[in-house]
């Protein structure tokens, strides 16, 4: 989120700790929530059945930025890496993770959400990366879902799918859209990418969030 001061300080630091790893991240200049209407207006989107109050202006935003990166993905026929701003690689990838999957892959597969993952997502560090079907504990509009889409593999074939269910239903809040319903979610088992470790302090994941928090975007 370019004049987003916080935003422009996790991505930087985020994209150096991709470079740690080989991963050369180009910067997308994220959608600020206050213009939703022209870009809705602009792509032709509906938002779909969601209880007022629910979309604050950050979910707004987090979810053109993802819609956009998706068209591009279709228009370029090849797989996307996508980190939002906080998107904090631990591990290197695979180098045969796109034959593991033919949507989606989320590379990190715990609930940023859970007391401890601060801690836990640093466990077995060396482990084997092992690609698996996401176990899904919660269920809206489009299916079933997992928290978090701050780093996440999409193939064309995946962001087809999305922007075809979404044609015909509208949109909803990023994370809930991603689902089950829509198409095919696995996730990487021990995590790759994780939220930015300045999110795990205190309830800074609540308080810092651009999405939760309407008067970020």
């Amino acid at each position: 989120m370019i004049g987003h001061p916080l935003s422009e300080q996790l991505s930087a630091e985020c994209v150096a700790q991709a470079k740690k790893f080989k991963i050369d991240v180009a910067v997308f200049e994220a959608i600020w929530g206050k213009d939703h209407e022209y870009h809705m207006a602009k792509l032709g989107l509906k938002l779909g059945r969601v209880k007022p109050g629910k979309m604050s202006l950050g979910h707004y935003g987090n979810f053109l930025s993802h819609y956009y990166l998706w068209l591009q993905c279709i228009d370029s026929n090849e797989p996307y890496l996508i980190l939002e701003h906080d998107g904090y690689f631990i591990r290197k990838l695979p180098k045969n993770i796109l034959d593991q999957f033919d949507d989606l892959c989320k590379l990190d597969s715990l609930n940023p959400y859970a007391a401890g993952y601060g801690t836990e997502v640093q466990k077995n560090i060396e482990e084997p990366i092992v690609v698996n079907t996401i176990d899904f504990t919660k269920r809206k509009k489009a299916g079933y879902y997992s928290w978090g889409v701050y780093a996440y593999i999409i193939k064309p074939a995946g962001a087809k799918k999305l922007v075809k269910w979404i044609s015909e239903h509208g949109f909803i809040a990023t994370d809930n859209q991603v689902a089950s319903d829509v198409l095919e979610v696995k996730t990487c088992t021990p995590t790759i990418a994780r939220l930015h470790p300045i999110m795990g302090v205190d309830k800074n994941i609540y308080t810092l969030s651009t999405s939760r928090n309407s008067n970020e975007q």
